[in-house]
């Protein structure tokens, strides 16, 4: 891996059965394209060729919560 990191696997057998996920093939289809459509909008903004809204450090930023007393 680039950043140094390891890649591991997890020993012994995976179990696969009916309802072992709730998601529908479909939905992650398209779970699946809007990440690769993300990792390629952040890919062209480092190139410096597209500067998509919601990646700008310069925009409105979330308000800072109130500390909560107890």
């Amino acid at each position: 891996m680039r950043s140094g990191g390891r890649q591991c696997r997890p020993e012994g057998e995976v179990g696969i059965f009916d309802d072992a996920s709730s998601i529908s093939f479909a939905r992650s289809v398209k779970y699946g394209l809007g990440v690769l459509k993300a990792a390629s909008e952040l890919r062209l903004k480092r190139m410096g060729l597209l500067d998509p809204g919601y990646l700008r450090t310069d925009g409105r930023k979330l308000p800072t919560p109130e500390p909560i007393d107890d």
